[in-house]
């Protein structure tokens, strides 16, 4: 898949559901490379990782 086909959320990243588990993947990518910033389980404290978005 594309990294691009995925919706975008804040600050310019893109996440990825997962059908059968509770889990979305947090990225930014770039014109190479792609950036990982979450791992998140979506029912235990959903929110955590927005504090990594004010480091990038």
């Amino acid at each position: 898949m594309e990294p691009f086909s995925f919706p975008k959320d804040e600050h310019g990243t893109r996440k990825a559901l997962f059908n059968r588990f509770p889990y979305k993947v947090v990225f930014k990518p770039g014109d190479k490379l792609i950036a990982v910033l979450a791992i998140v389980h979506q029912h235990r404290r959903p929110s955590y990782w927005r504090e990594r978005l004010r480091r990038i």
